[in-house]
């Protein structure tokens, strides 16, 4: 397998607050310049995009309260689908509850984060993400 290092790659951003989602898109595109974003408002559009399979992204970054399809949901639906269980997906929430960070890990969550304040913060966990998934970043070269 090619390292990850070497090749483009894609990141969904799933999370219903328009703002959030700039938030993340500028943090992975100071981190990863090189790096795809799209971004999804809900669970249900991200969902429609993996079934037509004309985008398989490298990660997704979740939000995990969102007014149509939640997070665990949608997680669950990826994690449970033959084609999609292997994309590692990361949460990002305001919610800080310990059980449901529990029940996320066990139904498949690769990272589970809260939504930092800054954009300093964004970037270290962005940073992190890349590091753990061996996607190349701007430091990293």
């Amino acid at each position: 397998m090619e390292d990850l290092l070497t090749q483009p790659f894609h990141f969904f951003v799933v999370d219903d607050d328009k703002d959030d989602q700039l938030f993340f898109e500028r943090a992975i595109k100071t981190v990863a310049p090189q790096a795809k974003v799209t971004c999804f408002s809900d669970g249900t559009e991200v969902m429609n995009c993996l079934y037509d399979r004309q985008i398989i992204p490298n990660l997704i970054f979740l939000d995990l309260k969102m007014q149509k399809q939640g997070g665990q949901e949608t997680l669950t639906l990826i994690k449970q689908n033959e084609f999609f269980f292997e994309i590692p997906v990361v949460i990002l929430t305001s919610a800080t509850n310990i059980r449901e960070k529990e029940n996320l890990m066990q139904i498949g969550a690769n990272a589970y984060f809260n939504k930092p304040d800054s954009d300093n913060e964004m970037q270290k966990i962005v940073q992190k993400v890349c590091k753990s998934f061996r996607f190349a970043t701007a430091k990293s070269r």
